[in-house]
C-alpha cells in the first residue's frame, strides 16, 4: 500500500513539473515584441499555409493586440477563426468569429 502512495505522489509531482515547464515556454512565445503589421500578418499566413494552426492563431491574435484599430486587425480576427476551425477547435472558432 505504501508503494502505491509513493508512486502516485511521484506521478503527481512529475505532472506538475511538466505543466510548469509548458507554461513557461508559452509565456516566452507571447512576449511583446513590436513588429510591423504587414510582417506579423504575412508570418501568420505562412504558418497557416504550413498547417501550423496554433502558431498562426497566436500570430493573428498578436496582430490584433499590437494594431487593434487597423484594417489588419479585422482581417486577423477572421483568419484566426478560420485557423481555429481548420484545427478542429470549433468552439474557439465560433467565439473568435463572434468577436
Amino acid at each position: 500500500m505504501r508503494k502505491v502512495h509513493i508512486a502516485l505522489l511521484a506521478t503527481a509531482v512529475s505532472a506538475l513539473v511538466l505543466t510548469a515547464c509548458q507554461n513557461s515556454n508559452r509565456r516566452a512565445e507571447l512576449a511583446y515584441v513590436e513588429r510591423p503589421v504587414e510582417l506579423l500578418y504575412a508570418r501568420a499566413v505562412e504558418e497557416l499555409d504550413k498547417r501550423d494552426y496554433q502558431q498562426s492563431i497566436l500570430l493573428f491574435n498578436e496582430v490584433e493586440r499590437q494594431h487593434p484599430y487597423s484594417e489588419w486587425a479585422r482581417r486577423s480576427s477572421l483568419m484566426s477563426a478560420f485557423a481555429s476551425y481548420e484545427s478542429r477547435a470549433y468552439d474557439e472558432a465560433i467565439v473568435t468569429a463572434q468577436r
